[in-house]
Order: C-alpha cells, then structure tokens, then sequence
C-alpha cells in the first residue's frame, strides 16, 4: 500500500485551493452558465486589457492570446470565443499577429505555470513562473514540473472539480505532450487519493518494477516543491478572482 504521507503537503494544496475557489465555482455553476457563453470570456478577455495586459501574440493554432501582464507572461484561451463569438473581439485581436511554433517554445521555455480553468463559462487563463523548476530523475530521465491548476469541469451532465498537476520532460506551447498527470479529486466532502495518469513510458524507461514504489518517487518529488506550486495558483487567482468580479458586476450593472 502506498504511503499517505508521502504526499501530504500535496493533499493540503489541493484542499486549500478547491476550498478558496469554490465560492466562484458555485456562481459559475448557477448563474453565469444560464447566459451567453462567450459573454463571461469577452468580458474577462477585455478585463486584462483594461488592467495593464498587451496581447504579445496569438498562439500558432489560434487558440491561445499570450500577454505580458506587468513582469508575468500570461496565456488565455480564446479558443471558444474565436469560434463563436469573434465579432466581439475583432477589434482586439484582429492586428495581433499569430506566432510560429518556435517563438511560442521560447517564449514559454520549459517555465511552469499555474492555471484555472472554468468550464461551463469558459475561462481558461494560465499565469508563467519566471525559470523552469527542476523536479529531480527518475533513472538519467530529468524531470521538471509543468503545471498546477484547479479544474472545474461539467462533462456529460456531470461536474468534476480538481487539482491537476503536471511534471515531465517534453514542453509542448499548447500543453500536450506525454507529461505526467497527477490529480486529487473533491470527493464526498474530501480529497481522494492521488490518481496518476500517464506513467506508463516512465515506467518503461526508468529501472522500476514496483508501480507503487515509481508512484512514491514521483509524489516525493512534487510534494517538497509545494510552496512553488501555492505561489503560482496564487499568482492566477489573483487575476482570476479579480476578472471573475468584473463579469458580475457587468451583469449586475
């Protein structure tokens, strides 16, 4: 069985954060779901601007806007409403030249980011750490983290609401690529048992037999770092909550 203290400080980050954004995970849920779906992320999109954010960039895909939000690098999905709702946005982007892949490499450069990501209203904003943080190796496989986020999803009728984190060696711009997936659950109440996703080619690559014991490595390594992850999921709350604000008071107003 695996060791429940290993991943502690883990448990606690994930608590803390599903507790600290529920309040706007309820009001997402019963009210701004009912309007217009792209109204939520115009509204949020034109926020940033209004508070000191220029757009440096479409990503190549044309689903992300990277801005420069003082001395932060921020990514915001604009995925949905480019597709629904660009009439609304046309005179914002419609300038904004889109960036080749490799330009969004380095302009991302393996550095972390804290996410969340709001299903149902659509907002999905990613604030970057400044340097890449190194997690550790498994066997001569370096591992670094990728993300933390707190997910609110409503799929197939029924919401799912997490703490996601990503490690691994790959640093795709729009996020894919084969990194491990750690994620704690609201469950009843609690927070369930670390679910790993994705170990698979570790496990291949790295001398461990026992999944167990690689599970215990990999958590080990995440949960002395969980200082770095509460200040990036700090860092984009604090841009979440306060976008999340002017969406209600536009809709009060």
């Amino acid at each position: 069985m695996m060791n429940q203290e290993v991943d502690a400080n883990l448990v606690e980050l994930a608590r803390k954060w599903l507790d600290k954004m529920m309040p706007y995970r309820r009001i997402a849920k019963t009210f701004l779901s009912s309007h217009e779906k792209c109204f939520p992320g115009v509204i949020f999109f034109r926020f940033l601007l209004a508070h000191g954010c220029t757009i440096i960039g479409i990503s190549s895909d044309r689903k992300y806007a990277y801005l420069r939000c003082g001395n932060k690098l921020m990514r915001y999905d604009i995925q949905y409403i480019m597709h629904n709702c660009y009439g609304e946005i046309e005179d914002v982007v419609g300038k904004v030249p889109i960036m080749r892949r490799d330009k969004e490499y380095e302009l991302v450069d393996k550095k972390p980011y804290g996410g969340i990501n709001f299903s149902g209203v659509e907002i999905y904003v990613d604030v970057f750490g400044s340097e890449p943080i190194y997690l550790g190796t498994l066997g001569n496989i370096p591992l670094y983290l990728r993300a933390v986020e707190v997910n609110s999803w409503y799929l197939g009728g029924v919401y799912d609401y997490t703490v996601g984190i990503r490690l691994g060696t790959t640093f795709e711009p729009d996020g894919s690529g084969e990194d491990v997936h750690v994620v704690y659950s609201l469950e009843g109440g609690k927070i369930g048992h670390a679910h790993l996703y994705n170990i698979d080619r570790l496990l291949e690559e790295v001398a461990v037999e026992d999944l167990d014991q690689l599970k215990r490595e990999l958590l080990a390594m995440l949960n002395g770092k969980y200082v770095i992850m509460d200040n990036l999921l700090k860092e984009v709350a604090d841009i979440f909550v306060e976008g999340f604000k002017a969406i209600i008071l536009t809709l009060l107003y």
